[in-house]
């Protein structure tokens, strides 16, 4: 059976056994519930590096970089050594160094990998071939993988992920975030400033946007003023490219 976090992945085109996630994926969030996972499972590992060099631009950075502030030590520098296997695939993803700085390293090495760990002699007998690149985050592996033919192109994402294809025309950032919450319900102004931990000032800035542009109207309901999809917009989101 296909646990619940790959089939998230499968859905944003990571090429894993079993079925995609059939609900709208919030990239960030997944990234840290991938962390607990990561040392059980090595395919999965290089793949997500791998995809992250590919779609950085897709990463929410100010959104991430908030979460992987507060993680504790072991989950921060395993988020920190998955960023650095996609920069060794991808050296100019600028916003991926800066993510790095929100993470920090292990204080006392461990081989990377749990199966491997569990190998007698493992660690000694390749001492002197420990990748400089992972020994910084403080984890010991011999060599990295690169997963990219595993990972679908941008286009693919485009055609058949809702999520992504919002973020692909509207960037990364609050403006992708409130009108893939509006697609899901109507949220006021204030609502979306709570859930996405913005200050009002550009919570309401971003809406706008998102309103001179006829992306979202505003509708009122009783007291409250709600934001909505152009029905238009909301047709095309959701039947491209039927």
């Amino acid at each position: 059976m296909t646990s619940k976090i790959s089939a998230d992945w499968i859905r944003l085109g990571v090429m894993l056994r079993g079925q995609a996630s059939d609900e709208p994926v919030d990239l960030e969030s997944l990234l840290i519930s991938s962390l607990d996972q990561l040392r059980d499972d090595a395919r999965l590992f290089w793949c997500i590096g791998s995809w992250l060099s590919v779609h950085h631009e897709l990463v929410n950075t100010r959104r991430l970089g908030r979460m992987l502030d507060s993680l504790e030590q072991q989950r921060s520098a395993l988020a920190g050594l998955l960023l650095e296997v996609a920069l060794l695939q991808n050296p100019e993803a600028q916003n991926l160094i800066h993510l790095q700085g929100h993470c920090t390293e292990l204080e006392e090495p461990q081989v990377l990998f749990s199966a491997v760990e569990k190998l007698h002699g493992y660690e000694e007998s390749l001492g002197d071939q420990w990748l400089s690149e992972f020994q910084k985050w403080g984890f010991l592996h011999y060599q990295w993988t690169d997963k990219r033919d595993a990972v679908r192109p941008i286009s693919w994402l485009i055609r058949y992920v809702r999520e992504m294809r919002i973020r692909a025309l509207l960037g990364a950032g609050q403006e992708a975030e409130i009108l893939e919450r509006s697609l899901r319900q109507p949220t006021t102004v204030t609502q979306a400033n709570r859930e996405l931990e913005y200050t009002y000032t550009a919570t309401h800035s971003a809406a706008g946007r998102l309103i001179r542009r006829g992306l979202v109207q505003r509708v009122q309901e009783g007291r409250e003023v709600y934001l909505r999809p152009d029905s238009e917009v909301r047709h095309w989101l959701e039947t491209f490219p039927n």
